[in-house]
């Protein structure tokens, strides 16, 4: 399958990409086609929902879900995701802070 250059889309056709790339599994793909539509168009709240979905770094999913939600302070969908990472489990660095000190590294193998 052939894909058009970078230059060569508009807008919508990186979300629409971005959006279809998510839909295949290629996270990494999407991560690129969804931020040059966000470089190209930072108010498209749509392109940032996307993008949260693209990530799996809570901060990142985080940031692009605020994103979204300062242009768009009704889409459902970024107030429940938002919501959901919320109320996810939180990790033990999270929880505690900063690992750090032996423990905090892998051991040597």
């Amino acid at each position: 399958m052939t894909h058009p250059m970078p230059g060569d889309m508009t807008d919508d056709e990186y979300l629409a990409q971005g959006l279809a790339a998510l839909q295949a599994g290629d996270n990494s793909r999407a991560r690129r086609l969804l931020g040059q539509a966000v470089r190209s168009n930072p108010q498209d709240d749509r392109v940032w929902l996307g993008l949260a979905r693209a990530f799996d770094e809570p901060a990142r999913r985080r940031y692009c879900l605020e994103r979204c939600l300062a242009l768009n302070p009704t889409s459902e969908e970024a107030r429940a995701a938002l919501e959901q990472l919320t109320a996810a489990p939180q990790t033990r660095g999270a929880a505690e802070g900063p690992a750090t000190g032996p423990e905090a590294s892998p051991a040597p193998a």
